[in-house]
């Protein structure tokens, strides 16, 4: 006999340090990072509301993460509990040009990316060769586990004119929390909640949207019964407030807008302290991936005798000139307070991204240890 009360495991990336196993309750995860069985629809939230709509013509996910992590499992779920199918990249690595003829030859309706780590590739490889790809079928390309940048939005928009573009935001450990949809504009993204979801203060209430507060980016209700085997980790991550209302709080930090989105900041513990000062790399790399001869950048803090730490990026760039570190902070100027730009940027022939498409800060750390030049 199966139950709602069946567990589901699911190791999160590690990210921020080892994995963790996050046990969820089956039918809290079906809600919560599912869809509940009704993807860009109204959101279903008890089991007597399901209503299975098949569609008279179905056409499938295209996958390309790996599916040992949530974005992986979780895409390839979705839409087979809906009749729609999936299709599956199963090679060891990420081949952008064998991806695109996938597509060609699935014609999926969704194309399934991680961030830019996949993304930027893939427009590479198709702008290379358009001739050779029809994506005709691709009506949305979503993205979970990493947010897609501004500028490789636009450069998709252009290689599939009318193909919505949707970021997902979630974790392991609260599900599917927010949207956001479009080119995001420059600077740090907004996403739209769900109604169980909350920016906290340190006392676990919810900020009031528009305080300019920084919190903690929280979600209550189908939420997981915690880590595998790890109280201490549990009662940190899933807290229980002063009225009684357990919490799953990741690490994300944010702020509540007065028109009700939130602005994500990141993980606090990528935060950069640099003279007192608090810089977010997400922010930073926003904004840096639009000068015209930056393909990609990380942004990472690494220790500085005189500001604790300072803001370094590692960069790849278009051709064969790369701007300098004054040149690129000339450029950040008008767009970012001065001490959010970096003081150091190492060129990299490649950026080094983790098997789940994510952004690899402990290698781009390691690279910005090991260069020394600083600018001004």
């Amino acid at each position: 006999p199966r139950s709602g009360d069946d567990r589901y495991l699911l190791y999160t990336g590690g990210t921020t340090g080892a994995p963790k196993g996050v046990e969820w309750r089956s039918e809290d995860l079906f809600f919560a990072a599912l869809s509940g069985g009704n993807p860009g629809g109204v959101p279903i939230d008890q089991p007597e509301d399901l209503r299975a709509v098949i569609p008279d013509a179905p056409q499938p996910w295209l996958v390309t993460s790996p599916l040992m992590h949530g974005n992986g499992q979780w895409n390839s779920l979705t839409p087979l509990l809906t009749g729609r199918g999936v299709v599956l990249w199963t090679e060891h690595r990420f081949d952008a040009a064998a991806v695109a003829r996938l597509v060609t030859e699935e014609r999926p309706q969704v194309l399934v990316l991680v961030g830019d780590g996949m993304a930027l590739p893939f427009v590479d490889a198709v702008a290379a060769a358009p001739e050779r790809f029809d994506l005709t079928s691709v009506a949305v390309i979503a993205s979970g586990g990493a947010i897609l940048s501004p500028s490789v939005k636009r450069r998709l928009i252009e290689l599939m004119p009318g193909c919505l573009i949707v970021d997902g935001f979630g974790a392991s450990e609260t599900g599917t929390s927010g949207t956001l949809v479009g080119d995001g504009g420059d600077g740090s993204p907004r996403f739209s909640v769900r109604a169980d979801s909350a920016v906290l203060d340190d006392d676990l209430r919810p900020l009031a949207p528009g305080s300019g507060v920084v919190g903690r980016l929280a979600r209550r209700g189908r939420i997981p019964l915690g880590y595998w085997n790890d109280a201490e980790k549990t009662a940190r991550t899933f807290p229980t407030d002063a009225d009684g209302t357990r919490w799953a709080i990741p690490g994300d930090l944010a702020v509540h807008e007065a028109d009700g989105t939130v602005r994500l900041l990141g993980r606090g513990s990528s935060c950069i302290n640099t003279g007192g000062e608090k810089v977010h790399p997400e922010e930073v790399e926003a904004v840096l991936k639009s000068h015209p001869q930056v393909r990609d950048a990380f942004v990472v803090g690494v220790p500085d005798d005189r500001f604790g730490e300072r803001v370094a990026a590692v960069i790849t760039v278009r051709g064969d000139d790369a701007p300098d570190v004054d040149e690129i902070r000339s450029f950040l100027r008008p767009l970012l307070a001065g001490y959010k730009a970096p003081r150091q940027v190492v060129v990299a022939p490649s950026l080094q991204y983790t098997p789940q498409g994510k952004p690899d800060f402990r290698w781009a750390k390691e690279i910005a240890q090991s260069t020394v030049t600083v600018g001004a």
